[in-house]
């Protein structure tokens, strides 16, 4: 019976992207290699490797991936993210404010989301909880550091008022501000990945 070490997809679905399947079949018990092919889903053969162990396998697994995979996808494969170990996420929220997210990291996948083909999915535990969560990252910015790091409000906000009953802060800059990414790098330490997705607005402001 074939054996699959490691597997990935990349695009299809609603997006304009291909779908490329990258897979490691251990076929060492009937012809004694390890065989890493990217497919298409017409059966083309886009790349293809042969060795004799695990280590030489993802190897070329990630050669692959680096070679098909969308920016953010290889940056996150590239992080080699640890099971079970601390990170810091800082992206910008839905609102395109910042936000450092505590977590204890389980796994990641590629997929796609609507038109987008650069997606993650990522499983993990949030500090203070017990039940694991998914999150998909695509089409902005995303920053990981190690272990579990604070972020100062004054980086991202000022303080119109603070009499010691009411505090009015205000935000530094608009929402979506690549300002914001290139403060908190400056922040936090020991980054395992920076990840900078910044477009031009008509207005000439850059966005993350």
């Amino acid at each position: 019976m074939t054996k699959t070490l490691y597997h990935e997809e990349i695009g299809g679905g609603y997006t304009m992207q291909r779908h490329i399947t990258i897979d490691a079949a251990d076929l060492r018990d009937t012809f004694g290699h390890i065989e890493i092919m990217a497919l298409t889903d017409d059966g083309d053969e886009l790349d293809s490797a042969t060795v004799t162990n695990e280590a030489a396998a993802l190897v070329e697994f990630n050669r692959m991936l680096q070679k098909y995979a969308g920016p953010l996808q290889k940056a996150m494969n590239a992080a080699d993210l640890k099971h079970g170990h601390r990170y810091t996420l800082v992206y910008l929220s839905e609102f395109g404010f910042p936000v450092a997210q505590k977590i204890t990291f389980d796994s990641m996948s590629f997929t796609t989301y609507a038109q987008h083909s650069d997606v993650v999915k990522m499983v993990f535990t949030p500090f203070r909880k017990r039940t694991k969560y998914s999150r998909r990252f695509y089409n902005s910015s995303l920053m990981i550091f190690e272990g579990w790091q604070d972020m100062d409000e004054s980086a991202t906000n000022e303080i119109l008022k603070d009499d010691g009953e009411i505090k009015i802060t205000k935000s530094k800059y608009g929402c979506f501000s690549a300002s914001y990414i290139e403060d908190l790098e400056k922040l936090f330490t020991n980054p395992v990945m920076i990840y900078k997705n910044y477009k031009t607005g008509v207005n000439g402001k850059v966005y993350a």
